[in-house]
């Protein structure tokens, strides 16, 4: 405090200082409740497709609390389901390098034939020059009840100004072919929360 009031008092008049340092908090992640917007903030998904039938989407009665967003891996009646989903969302970031980034989600996996490995979610970064970084991953053989998730991002991912994109990755597995057998993952309360620092310097006395 000494240091800033010497630096700060050109005039040299006595007075000192208050400095302040506030948490600026952003979130820029629309509809991370996955409450069904179809408009802007809706999140958009593609599939890749080796064996079974996808299925993707709102899922209004289940979730962390409901709504969610789902995907399902359905087997063939002759081959086990293996599917990649991916579940984008962009948004623009010009704010500069943040203090910190937190992610947080909410994920469950259940099924009635659940492969004992590969089974994989990750939630992947793309950069606006197309870089990529993976800032979560789990894997799964067996039904998971809701799990939250919250994880610390480096700050050195959000150097760049423009449009970023978060991904919701999942790879699903079948253990048995048959139209019956499948595997599903759900999503809710994704959030990538930015927190900046403002600084504040005002007198704390005023000149008579």
């Amino acid at each position: 405090q000494a240091e800033i009031d010497a630096r700060v008092n050109i005039n040299a008049d006595s007075l000192t200082w208050d400095v302040t340092e506030a948490e600026v908090n952003t979130a820029p992640l629309r509809n991370s409740t996955m409450s069904g917007d179809i408009g802007s903030g809706a999140w958009i998904t593609s599939t890749s497709i080796t064996s079974g039938t996808a299925s993707f989407g709102y899922n209004s009665t289940g979730g962390n609390p409901a709504p969610s967003y789902f995907h399902k891996a359905t087997s063939a009646a002759n081959k086990v389901a293996d599917i990649i989903f991916f579940t984008n969302q962009s948004f623009n970031y010009t704010l500069g390098i943040p203090g910190k980034v937190i992610l947080a989600w909410d994920y469950e996996a259940f099924g009635n034939s659940i492969a004992t490995t590969g089974n994989q979610i990750n939630i992947t970064l793309f950069r606006p020059d197309g870089t990529t970084s993976v800032l979560d991953s789990v894997t799964f053989s067996s039904s998971v009840s809701w799990t939250r998730r919250i994880i610390s991002i480096g700050v050195n991912n959000f150097t760049q100004n423009g449009t970023y994109v978060i991904q919701l990755r999942s790879r699903l597995l079948t253990a048995a072919k048959g139209t019956s057998n499948f595997v599903q993952v759900q999503f809710d309360n994704v959030f990538l929360n930015f927190t900046h620092y403002q600084l504040s310097v005002e007198h704390n006395s005023t000149i008579s």
